[in-house]
């Protein structure tokens, strides 16, 4: 991420994240410096349909805490089996939409979670796909470093 920097602010890391297996287009991009935390976020309706996106921009001294969790999302694996199934039973064209979106929603089903907690505000974060969650390990390690300074 090409983030503005401040006087006296150094870039640490940034990374890319891919928000959705199968859109793989929309990404999470995030920029650590010396004094904040900055990112673009994209919205999505149910995991996979982009409604455009979200900024981030925490102070470092903000940033109580961060952390990553892993999230089963069980509304998302049964209407991705129920969608996968019809599509496999009816034997029209419409069958294979319906198959596709199976598919697509037992992709999203299960995500990593990125949230920051600032000293004044509810946490903040998003979802991932479960294959980025070793980059997220090593950039929620290199917050974690920053912020216990």
């Amino acid at each position: 991420m090409n983030a503005e920097s401040g006087k006296d602010e150094k870039k640490i890391t940034d990374a890319v994240f891919t928000t959705n297996l199968v859109f793989f287009w929309l990404k999470s991009k995030l920029c650590l410096t010396n004094k904040r935390l900055t990112g673009q976020v994209p919205n999505t309706i149910l995991g996979f349909i982009p409604a455009g996106k979200s900024e981030i921009v925490h102070p470092v001294k903000s940033i109580s805490s961060v952390g990553y969790s892993t999230k089963a999302h069980p509304r998302r694996l049964i209407l991705g089996l129920l969608l996968l199934l019809f599509g496999l039973a009816i034997h029209s064209f419409g069958s294979l939409l319906y198959f596709l979106l199976g598919i697509i929603m037992l992709n999203n089903s299960y995500t990593t979670k990125f949230e920051v907690f600032t000293n004044t505000a509810r946490p903040q974060g998003f979802e991932i796909s479960i294959l980025e969650k070793s980059k997220m390990e090593d950039f929620v390690t290199e917050i974690k470093t920053l912020i216990t300074k």
